[in-house]
Order: C-alpha cells, then sequence, then structure tokens
C-alpha cells in the first residue's frame, strides 16, 4: 500500500520522493492550484509502472481529480478496483537519470540499476538493467528502512536527485520478482554485500533471495 508507506517514510524521517496525499477533493483542488507540474501520480496498490501516470498540467490534474473524488471513481488498469477518495501525486524529479533497486533480506544487500525507455520517464519495468556497484549512501537508506519496517527482506526502490545530490525512496515493497539467482554483478563477479552495522564487504557467489530469506526467517525463530 503505497498511501501508507508514504505514511511511515514522513513518520520516521525516512527519504523519500516528496508527495501530497488525500482523501479530500477540496484539499486536492487546492494543492493543484498552488503546485507546479509535472507531478506523478500513483495507485496505492500498482507495480511494475502500472497505475503510474504523469500529469503535465493544471487543466489535466483537475480532470483527473474530478475522476477521483467521483461517485464512481476512477477507472483503473484492474478492471475490478477504481480509485476513488483519495490521490497520491509524486514530486517529479526532472534530474534523475535512473532508478535504483536495492534487496535488503537480514545483513545481505543485492541490488542493479534500471533506466526508462526512450522517450519514457518510467524504469520500472522497461527491462533496462545495469548490475554493478552500489552507492554506500542508497545502501544505508535500505538497510535503515528495512530494519524500521521489520521485514525479513525488503525491496526498496530509490532514484537519485542530481539537483538535491541526495537518494530518494520512491517505493518498498516486500512482493518483488526474482527471476534469476544474480541480483547484484560487480566486475563480472556476482555476489551480495554483507553488513556488519558499519561497513559494507562485497561476497561473491550466486544465491537465491527467497533461500536467504527463510533462512534468514528460520534462525530469527530457532
Amino acid at each position: 500500500d503505497k498511501v501508507r508507506a508514504y505514511y511511515l517514510y514522513s513518520h520516521f524521517n525516512i527519504p523519500a520522493v516528496p508527495a501530497f496525499v488525500s482523501n479530500s477533493g477540496s484539499e486536492t483542488v487546492e494543492f493543484i492550484n498552488n503546485t507546479s507540474f509535472p507531478v506523478i501520480s500513483k495507485l496505492t496498490n500498482g507495480s511494475e509502472s502500472f497505475g503510474v501516470t504523469k500529469i503535465n498540467n493544471k487543466r489535466s490534474a483537475l480532470r483527473y481529480a474530478g475522476l477521483c473524488f467521483s461517485k464512481v471513481g476512477r477507472k483503473t488498469y484492474w478492471p475490478f478496483i477504481r480509485q476513488i477518495n483519495y490521490v497520491y501525486f509524486q514530486k517529479f524529479i526532472e534530474t534523475a537519470k535512473f532508478d535504483l533497486r536495492i534487496i535488503v533480506v537480514g545483513n545481505k544487500i543485492f541490488g542493479y540499476y534500471r533506466y526508462p525507455k526512450e522517450g519514457d520517464f518510467r524504469a520500472s519495468g522497461a527491462g533496462n538493467y545495469e548490475k554493478k556497484a552500489l552507492p554506500e549512501e542508497a545502501m544505508r537508506i535500505a538497510v535503515r528502512t528495512k530494519e524500521i519496517f521489520g521485514s525479513t527482506s525488503m525491496a526498496v526502490d530509490m532514484i537519485y536527485s542530481e539537483e538535491d545530490h541526495k537518494y530518494f525512496i520512491i517505493e518498498t515493497s516486500v512482493f518483488f520478482g526474482i527471476d534469476t539467482a544474480e541480483q547484484l554483478v560487480i566486475d563480472g563477479k556476482p555476489g551480495y554485500y554483507e553488513y556488519d552495522g558499519e561497513n559494507f564487504t562485497f561476497r561473491e557467489g550466486r544465491f537465491w533471495v527467497q533461500e536467504l530469506a527463510l533462512q534468514d526467517l528460520f534462525t530469527k525463530f530457532h
């Protein structure tokens, strides 16, 4: 649930993309009249960029909000779910060139970079991946977020704002797809980072994230 997750980011001072969330039509209109465009609108329950819309101007935003706060709500890509009585607008980070998925399992960190297709702003679901060394700042944010949420494993998606010189979380999830045993590759070597509470050390090898998550879970209850 992206909306509930954003409230948690705010409560725990986790660096997330600035957003506006509301269940009020009048409050949303006031926001639209006073914000700058474009903004990114998201469904609370979308994945792989489904339900993600770029709204380029105030007129489009007002029309969008009018549907969301109508009696029947706004149609979504789910035929059985409508967006009704809420909006979730994220700030559009124009200087972001990629997004970064970091997967944390216990004290092990995996990850890769994702790039949008030409002419699009969405990297998730585009299929353009690059596996290479991960930035320490981003890994520390991901580890802290996973620990705060108390999850066994978590995928943390981030973008880097060249204007602000910092990473912002786009969203987090405990449900994420794993297709291969190589979620991180550095200099041609697959592996993961191990975090000891202070430093990150690269450990070479191929590992199924699902298996590591189960091992960590069983260890906690042993």
